[in-house]
């Protein structure tokens, strides 16, 4: 799993795990849909958007915490999924990350 807006990568079943848990932690009650799915063979591409409220300490890069903003998002991503052999062989994540810091009041 690549966070391409994050710059981070996670290899193994315990890693990807570990990133959708830290999503977990930052917004408890999110929920997403995905509105469109496009299928060509050994790829797949689907649009979902997401709502939740941010109760969570958000980790940075530089190691820094920022604290609960309280505040809600909607957000829309794109996730591209490629197949080999019938299992997963990469998953990117394409989040508009700039769209979110500004509904959580962190950026202009």
């Amino acid at each position: 799993m690549e966070d391409i807006a994050v710059g981070s990568k996670s290899v193994g079943s315990d890693e990807v795990l570990a990133y959708a848990k830290n999503w977990k932690t930052i917004f408890p009650d999110m929920v997403g849909t995905c509105e469109n799915r496009h299928d060509a063979g050994d790829v797949l591409v689907e649009e979902c958007s997401w709502t939740g409220t941010n109760t969570g300490n958000i980790a940075t890069p530089d190691g820094n915490t920022i604290p609960p903003t309280g505040k809600s998002v909607n957000l829309r991503n794109v996730l591209i999924w490629e197949y080999q052999d019938g299992k997963v062989k990469s998953v990117k994540n394409y989040l508009d990350m700039m769209t979110m810091m500004s509904q959580l009041g962190l950026a202009g």
